[in-house]
């Protein structure tokens, strides 16, 4: 369990430490530690399972932009989610259930290298499909203003397990290209 007033100390330490006051720092130590709870008290979500009327081939999400922060340097990280997965028996998620994965997975601060993984995991928890894949592409504040301080520079990340890697044209509509997987 998290400790609020703790991280509102440190924060008070810290601009302490660098000698950071005046009126635009008034309750800044609570703001931030407001917005750190806020950012990571999110519950995964239940899923929400149908059974579809009709086939289809493969369910796709595309630019679900969502937020985390790198854990080396607690600086944020915008990232754009294309996710998709090959039903089993018809059977699909509630359409909002792999975004909401994704933004409950990131308030663990994961490396991105890791996130296309635990997305996928997570969906194929939830329903069992025949396949899934996903694409992450990151934009690194901590590569951006600092260290490298590439202003373009964005990290990508794709996955595709099971069945996706046995239909080459399913890596075409996830990324674009025609990405094979490891």
């Amino acid at each position: 369990m998290q400790d609020w007033k703790l991280v509102e100390k440190a924060v008070e330490l810290l601009l302490e430490s660098l000698h950071l006051k005046g009126q635009g720092f008034e309750g800044t130590p609570g703001r931030v530690a407001r917005m750190w709870k806020e950012f990571l008290d999110i519950e995964l979500p239940n899923p929400t399972i149908c059974k579809t009327n009709e086939e289809v081939d493969l369910v796709m999400f595309r630019n679900h932009t969502f937020w985390s922060f790198c854990p080396h340097h607690l600086l944020p990280v915008k990232y754009n989610l294309t996710v998709g997965y090959i039903p089993n028996k018809g059977m699909v998620l509630g359409a909002s259930k792999p975004l909401r994965i994704s933004n409950w997975i990131t308030a663990s601060l994961p490396l991105q290298e890791d996130l296309p993984g635990m997305i996928c995991k997570e969906i194929e928890h939830s329903l069992n499909p025949a396949g899934t894949g996903c694409i992450v592409q990151g934009e690194h504040l901590c590569m951006r203003m600092r260290g490298v301080k590439s202003p373009c520079s964005d990290m990508i990340t794709p996955l595709l397990k099971e069945g996706m890697r046995k239909e080459p044209w399913m890596s075409l509509f996830l990324f674009g290209t025609n990405y094979k997987g490891g």
